[in-house]
């Protein structure tokens, strides 16, 4: 199989299109995962905006995306018990917001920080069909179980397996170190 490796978030931005409340220091997300991290504050609001980190992949225009696998470094600040959960967790295809739901809802964020499980796969397009030449991003919101919740995430990476141009054979490296 071929793949592109392991690649991290090269920027991350706030998106309004779902949820009420807004990602701060959103750059703080891109990159690898360092400890500085993107929040957002969920009291007196059921869901956050998405979180968008944007990958940089370097494939060629003829190449067929045949699935991509996704995580998130992740943790919450609580006052109780009640951990925020997935809400939604989409791929973007070209600045659009789209695709099958992965969201891994009823499962709450963990306070200390930790990796998402992978969502996706190396045969899993998301219900979404992409060439080389469509840029791949991955949105994130967060759902608020008490009015106190507040989360945050540190990094965001993809792992993109296709087919090269001309055909060939699907190829896969390791998705975590």
């Amino acid at each position: 199989m071929t793949d592109t490796g392991l690649l991290n978030a090269a920027s991350c931005a706030d998106n309004s299109g779902v949820g009420g409340a807004a990602w701060t220091s959103t750059a703080n997300a891109a990159g690898a995962q360092n400890g500085t991290v993107a929040n957002v504050d969920l009291s007196g609001t059921a869901t956050s905006h998405y979180l968008i980190g944007s990958f940089t992949h370097g494939l060629a225009a003829g190449d067929t995306i045949v699935g991509v696998k996704a995580a998130f470094y992740r943790f919450a600040s609580l006052n109780d018990s009640d951990a925020p959960q997935d809400f939604s967790v989409k791929l973007v295809k070209n600045g659009t917001v789209g695709g099958n739901n992965k969201a891994n809802v009823g499962v709450g964020w963990p306070q200390s920080g930790a990796w998402s499980s992978d969502y996706g796969g190396a045969a899993d397009t998301w219900g979404l069909s992409f060439t080389g030449s469509d840029t791949i991003g991955l949105a994130v919101s967060v759902a608020a179980q008490d009015p106190n919740d507040n989360a945050s995430i540190d990094a965001m990476r993809v792992t993109i397996y296709y087919t090269p141009a001309g055909g060939g054979t699907v190829q896969s490296m390791a998705f975590f170190m």
